[in-house]
């Protein structure tokens, strides 16, 4: 057998030396490809400019993009999750897309603008639901669905406050700790800034729910009814939009009509204010609790003048509920049988509102 010449074997040895470099440098290209990292000066004006929009604060912000991505615009998670806060394909498209009435795809989630815009109203969407940070931190890792089974199970959670040490998900513990541990550090390091309590989105002007609960308990206190009734039909009749408008003229917050006003409510409390000043966020919801409190009292003379019945009279008007109580097809010793009430709207309106009230009175 003829010996190989020294010189071919050289050669060889440097052809795979090459094609190993090769592949190590084409391996580490791709994956820098793949990283698109961030810094600060570009995303900041970004965080600044959703803040803004949205309500919710910088530092808050900022802390999800550092847990969630570590600022790689670029990054795509194990589930599938895109993006500097991490925003799933099923999320984007399910939850988001909708709300926002976007037309975009689910491929612009890579460019860092659109997806804080997403992930920052996402958020606020849980916030505002939620009425708490770390349970709409929770909604935006885990799902809302499961916090909501979380918070109603006392092994979870207690006074509607979930226990960091036994969320059912380990996962989502982690997502937490780390977001609120960044979220002090940005606070130590830029300054701590509140969540605002007033957003306008195209045309509507979003009030938070904690200042409408402000509102509410001060109001309902005044006139001895339930805050818990007074923000769930807030809730319910704007979604806390105090530039709220029905086709029936009905305004603000707590959508009452003009001339309920000026008859029912602006007369008995002796006020000359116009109906324009529903718009008002306190004012409104001023009034609902008057007007909440002056349709129980009346209808305590024909029945129990439950909450529930409040909430019927509200949506359907006091004489129609009047009738149904009077009527012993709808009614049973001064409690109106609801799942035989003949106005469904009335119906569907009275659930929505009584769920609303749970929920904020399990809080």
């Amino acid at each position: 057998m003829a010996k190989r010449s020294p010189f071919l074997i050289y050669i060889r040895i440097i052809l795979l030396v090459i094609f190993i470099l090769a592949s190590v440098l084409l391996t580490f290209s791709e994956a820098k490809r793949r990283e698109r990292m961030v810094d600060f000066a570009e995303v900041y004006p970004i965080v600044h400019k959703y803040s803004e929009e949205y309500g919710v604060e910088e530092n808050m912000i900022l802390a999800m993009i550092r847990t969630a991505s570590n600022f790689n615009a670029n990054a795509v998670s194990s589930s599938g999750a895109i993006g500097l806060m991490q925003i799933s394909p099923a999320t984007y498209t399910g939850d988001i897309k909708p709300r926002l009435g976007s037309n975009e795809s689910e491929g612009r989630l890579y460019d860092p603008d659109f997806n804080v815009m997403c992930g920052v109203f996402y958020f606020r969407v849980w916030l505002d639901y939620f009425n708490s940070p770390e349970l709409a931190l929770a909604a935006y890792n885990a799902g809302a669905g499961n916090v909501r089974k979380w918070i109603s199970n006392s092994e979870y959670a207690e006074g509607g406050v979930l226990k960091q040490d036994k969320i059912p998900s380990a996962a989502t513990a982690e997502y937490m700790k780390t977001v609120m541990r960044h979220y002090n550090e940005y606070n130590k390091t830029y300054g701590e800034a509140k969540i605002k309590r007033e957003v306008n989105m195209d045309g509507k002007r979003y009030i938070s729910r904690e200042l409408c609960f402000e509102f509410a308990k001060k109001y309902a206190k005044m006139y001895d009814v339930s805050p818990y009734l007074v923000i769930a039909i807030a809730e319910v009749e704007s979604g806390f939009d105090a530039n709220a408008l029905s086709t029936s003229n009905a305004m603000g917050l707590t959508q009452i009509k003009p001339d309920t006003y000026k008859v029912d409510i602006a007369a008995n409390l002796c006020i000359d204010d116009p109906p324009e000043r529903l718009y008002d966020p306190e004012f409104s919801i001023k009034c609902c609790a008057y007007y909440v409190s002056w349709i129980q009292t009346r209808l305590r003379r024909v029945g129990t003048g439950s909450d529930m019945q409040v909430a019927a009279a509200y949506h359907g008007g006091i004489n129609k509920v009047r009738s149904w109580l009077a009527d012993g097809e709808y009614s049973n010793e001064g409690e109106l049988l609801y799942d035989k009430l003949p106005d469904a709207a009335t119906k569907r309106y009275v659930e929505k509102v009584m769920a609303a009230y749970d929920n904020w009175k399990n809080k």
